[in-house]
């Protein structure tokens, strides 16, 4: 098959994308011409900021709500909004704790948001991206997860993150004939409405210029891997945490 070309008009699914790192994907797919269609949790607030945010820089979008529990539960609202050329699953809920204070829903969670749904969002969107020739698929692993490494605080998280990896290369190598890439950014530590003051600041200690990486700086990154010039970038795992 030869060089794969970007349609005129490109449309991108972000999931999360109504918060941090996922609000600055949308914002920056928007500004750059992108039409966004952003998943939002369960505010209505939320989403209604972030639409008016991207028609403000006089872009189009759209959004939907859907809390994720289950896989399942974010089929039908895809399915029903496809084709995609351009989707980002900024989404994967974090745990801290033992492995012995992990219980069995914990475990399930980990593995099911984590892993299992970019991996079905990649199933469910694949096919039209084949049939058109083009697409782009951006994941998020976690801190440090691009090999395996063992942590302290976060195993049952970095465990799911960490087969991140593993899907990102799968598909790379199943995709790459029909014109699609795969790749995944594994922020470190993100200066982020999801932390307060306090622990802002012990982060910030921790890194080596005293600065945590911004949500704009990771959007910066996945605006670059969608784009139709980076197509030999594919089944890459990049570190986004200034080498902490």
């Amino acid at each position: 098959m030869g060089e794969a070309h970007a349609p005129a008009a490109e449309r991108a699914l972000v999931i999360g994308g109504t918060g941090g790192i996922g609000f600055a994907v949308s914002l920056r797919l928007a500004a750059a011409g992108v039409e966004v269609c952003v998943h939002g949790g369960s505010s209505k607030e939320r989403l209604e900021k972030t639409l008016a945010a991207i028609r403000a820089v006089g872009r189009t979008a759209d959004g939907f709500l859907c809390r994720i529990d289950r896989v399942e539960h974010l089929v039908e609202p895809i399915r029903q909004r496809l084709p995609f050329t351009i989707v980002v699953v900024a989404f994967g809920p974090y745990l801290q704790g033992a492995l012995t204070e992990t219980t069995v829903r914990d475990w399930v969670r980990m593995s099911e948001l984590n892993l299992a749904l970019p991996g079905a969002v990649i199933s469910l969107c694949a096919p039209a991206m084949q049939k058109a020739g083009y697409g782009r698929f951006v994941l998020f692993g976690g801190p440090r997860t691009d090999g395996i490494e063992g942590f302290r605080a976060i195993g049952a998280y970095a465990a799911a993150k960490t087969g991140v990896s593993s899907l990102v290369r799968s598909a790379a190598r199943q995709l790459s004939e029909y014109g699609i890439t795969v790749n995944a950014v594994c922020p470190g530590y993100v200066a982020t409405e999801y932390y307060d003051r306090a622990e802002l600041a012990r982060l910030s200690r921790r890194m080596p210029d005293g600065q945590l990486v911004t949500a704009d700086q990771v959007a910066e990154v996945v605006e670059r891997l969608v784009q139709p010039g980076a197509a030999a970038v594919n089944g890459a795992i990049i570190r986004i945490d200034k080498g902490v």
